[in-house]
């Protein structure tokens, strides 16, 4: 399986992947996460994840980047990237 990172808006390598220093997340530990479970390369209980996710960020005043269709299309995206059925992965946003 490809290791596959998705950083402010863009898939990547995985060794590829930097946070700057200025980064509000980095410094401050502003964020919110969630682990999704494929099986069979589908996602499990997508659409309860990304409610979760809004729910945390509203909580915790994060702008969301993406709109629940987008994330959707990102995460399918991931998925297809990483050429496997069955993985998880860490997906969140920060300030």
């Amino acid at each position: 399986m490809p290791d596959v990172a998705f950083v402010n808006g863009a898939f990547m390598r995985l060794a590829e992947a930097k946070v700057s220093i200025e980064d509000r997340g980095f410094q401050f530990g502003d964020g919110i996460y969630e682990v999704i479970r494929t099986y069979q390369g589908r996602p499990f209980a997508l659409e309860a994840h990304l409610t979760r996710m809004e729910r945390s960020a509203m909580a915790l005043d994060l702008t969301q980047p993406y709109s629940k269709s987008e994330w959707i299309d990102h995460v399918l995206e991931g998925i297809r990237q990483a050429r496997s059925t069955d993985w998880y992965r860490v997906r969140g946003w920060r300030r």
